[in-house]
């Protein structure tokens, strides 16, 4: 359960996810690229801002939920890369090349 003076922080969270969902709902990669990367900029953020709400175990406590937010987030990209390993026993790259982030220059 989440406490009353972290719940205002986790709002962006949510925030993050629906811009990822409608700018790039169609493409996994962009999708998780684009959250994790705005996850940890609104983290240093709040790092460097040092609200006064969230002093104290108040801080630990958004730490734990940026945490698993961010956990959910590998978790959901090692199960897309094993069931496309599942579907036909190859990976989803050759081993002598992985494709870099093509969406930046």
């Amino acid at each position: 359960m989440v406490s009353n003076r972290v719940r205002h922080f986790l709002y962006e969270l949510d925030e993050i996810e629906t811009r990822a969902r409608k700018n790039f709902g169609d493409c996994t990669g962009l999708y998780f690229h684009y959250i994790t990367r705005e996850y940890m900029r609104y983290w240093r953020e709040l790092q460097r801002q040092e609200p006064e709400q969230l002093k104290g175990k108040a801080w630990d406590e958004l730490q734990f939920f940026f945490d698993q937010k961010l956990r959910d987030l590998a978790w959901a990209r090692f199960d897309m890369y094993w069931m496309i390993f599942e579907y036909d026993g190859k990976q989803l790259y050759p081993e002598d090349h992985e494709p870099g982030p093509f969406w930046r220059k």
